[in-house]
């Protein structure tokens, strides 16, 4: 799940954007670029999907990638929303 690690760190770098001196590395990545690792990211969470729908349920481990699936999946949709936010502050400003 290293996608998921990488755009996690983008998010965090997002959420301390009132801190300018630190680095954005949101917005500093293109729209393209930051579409395909959320594509990737879509990719693996089906992957995970199809691994967790072959396993028994109510097992120890379906239970935690089921957890673990719905942890990835908030989290994509709320760095998908901060991308958007960037990407509007970005046309306003210009």
């Amino acid at each position: 799940m290293n996608i998921f690690k990488r755009l996690f760190r983008i998010g965090k770098a997002e959420s301390h954007s009132s801190l300018d001196k630190l680095d954005d590395p949101i917005k500093s990545i293109d729209s393209k670029e930051l579409n395909g690792m959320f594509q990737e990211a879509e990719v693996e969470l089906d992957n995970y999907r199809e691994r967790l729908a072959g396993m028994k349920k109510g097992s120890e481990e379906a239970t935690a990638l089921s957890k673990e699936i719905t942890k990835y999946e908030t989290e994509l949709k709320t760095l998908k929303a901060r991308a958007k936010v960037s990407k509007a502050t970005r046309n306003i400003k210009k």
